[in-house]
């Protein structure tokens, strides 16, 4: 199924892959990128099956690179949401602010 053009431009954001990325991949420049995640112009089926294809491709690749970093304990970044927040479970995580940053003896 194909995704409409504003939902491509979402979950890249959200994956947080650069849209010059998905260019080199889909074989188009950024601006006719932008220009078609933005509608202001309508992407041809082929171009946006290839947007599709690599942006799928890429979110994939990008899994595995932090799973493996994650494997490893290499420290990851918070989850973002559509709208470039931090994700809840993040913000919980992260939460108490001062208090996580306390040494442990100052908390007893």
């Amino acid at each position: 199924m194909m995704s409409t053009t504003r939902d491509l431009r979402t979950r890249r954001t959200v994956a947080r892959i650069p849209g010059s990325l998905v260019c080199l991949k889909a074989g188009i420049s950024r601006s006719r990128l932008s220009d078609i995640e933005r509608e202001y112009v309508t992407g041809t089926p082929e171009e946006l099956s290839r947007i599709e294809a690599s942006l799928k491709s890429l979110i994939q690749a990008k899994r595995r690179i932090d799973a493996l970093a994650a494997e490893v304990g290499w420290p990851g970044e918070p989850a973002r949401t559509p709208t470039g927040g931090m994700a809840q479970a993040d913000q919980q995580q992260q939460g108490g602010g001062q208090q996580a940053l306390q040494h442990p003896e100052a908390q007893q």
